[in-house]
């Protein structure tokens, strides 16, 4: 089964975003993870939400879980 999470995003300047998660979590298979960012822009190779930048401001950095 896949468990899937949703996470709200927001920028100091007020502006918000969501982090999509799904990850695997059956115990006799392949283990994996999936995050997908919406709102904002992910310059990063993985997943920081420290390297996030908004698109509204253009600061990096500023984007924390509401």
């Amino acid at each position: 089964m896949t468990t899937r999470t949703h996470d709200t995003l927001v920028c100091r300047c007020g502006h918000r975003g969501a982090l999509h998660t799904a990850e695997n979590d059956q115990p006799f298979s392949t283990e994996w993870i999936s995050r997908t960012v919406d709102g904002f822009i992910d310059h990063d190779e993985g997943f920081g939400i420290a390297k996030l930048t908004c698109p509204e401001c253009g600061k990096a950095g500023e984007v924390s879980r509401a």
